[in-house]
């Protein structure tokens, strides 16, 4: 069932499925992604009792931000920040929204940022996570990236130069289509999931999110100060205390599973890794049924 829900920001695309009284998980989308990221894992989840929310990131499908006059923020029109404080809060806020105190969380990509985030601020209810492609270590380690992956990662900071927003803007649909192209082993997708997908990058404000994402990443823009409190708790982080697993597709050409290395420390309230060889980035997508089984085996133990 798709449905809209209002939050302080948006008004959020969600799609609800599954058993009504089935215990909650959240479903966590990334970029360039949609919602339909998660459709071969939903029968898995909905077997095993649990109800699904998937929605839409802020300025994707059918997610809008709110208009200045209801959002409590002045008369300036909301920024169209992109940074993961933001949607980690987003995902609190549909949860306030929906009246559900606690629940299980996975993500992919954006999500999983915003995954790692969400579990730092509310670590009480979140029961369990499951992060799909992506590690984290607190900020204050000062882990440097292997050349290797900064290599990986060269769209981010060609979207933080004038140039690159510019090509971006020009061609976001040939932008993504490339990652789609080398982020996983050749010919992992079929042609009906990319064009699904291509129509949830339709709002008007969906470069300006995107941009502003990995900007405020690297620290080339300016955050919204609407979230300043709560960016001040993640950057302080030194743990996250929700039991955590990590899964990393081993052909993963963005995010490599090198990420996770002796991450265990960080995660005092559990942490398993596990790796898919010949999967890629996309590992819901590519092997759906080993991370339905992974999700609901972490699922069981928390």
């Amino acid at each position: 069932m798709i449905s809209e829900v209002i939050t302080p920001s948006l008004k959020i695309e969600l799609e609800r499925s599954g058993p009504s009284e089935g215990a909650p998980i959240f479903l966590i989308h990334g970029w360039p992604d949609s919602v339909q990221t998660w459709n071969g894992i939903l029968n898995q989840l909905h077997d095993a009792g649990f109800e699904t929310f998937a929605p839409s990131l802020r300025a994707y499908g059918g997610t809008m931000f709110q208009e200045a006059a209801t959002s409590g923020r002045g008369e300036t029109p909301l920024p169209r920040s992109g940074e993961t404080g933001a949607l980690a809060r987003d995902i609190l806020d549909l949860a306030d929204a929906l009246n559900i105190p606690r629940f299980g969380l996975v993500g992919h990509d954006w999500g999983t940022r915003a995954l790692f985030d969400a579990c730092i601020l509310a670590p009480e209810r979140i029961g369990f996570a499951v992060a799909l492609s992506l590690g984290w270590t607190p900020p204050s380690a000062g882990r440097e990236l292997s050349w290797r992956q900064k290599q990986c990662i060269w769209y981010q900071w060609y979207l933080a130069t004038p140039h690159g927003a510019a090509a971006f803007r020009a061609d976001p649909e040939g932008f993504c289509r490339h990652l789609w192209e080398t982020w996983s082993p050749k010919g992992w997708y079929r042609e009906e999931d990319w064009q699904e997908v291509l129509a949830a990058f339709h709002s008007p404000d969906w470069c300006d999110v995107v941009i502003h994402f990995y900007r405020a990443r690297w620290g080339l823009a300016e955050p919204d100060p609407y979230y300043a409190a709560d960016l001040e708790v993640i950057g302080r982080a030194k743990e996250i205390l929700t039991p955590t697993m990590v899964i990393h597709g081993l052909e993963d050409g963005c995010c490599l599973a090198e990420l996770s290395d002796g991450c265990e420390d960080y995660f005092p309230g559990g942490y398993a890794l596990e790796t898919l060889p010949g999967i890629g980035h996309f590992p819901q997508r590519e092997a759906a049924e080993d991370v339905g089984r992974l999700i609901l085996d972490w699922a069981s133990k928390h």
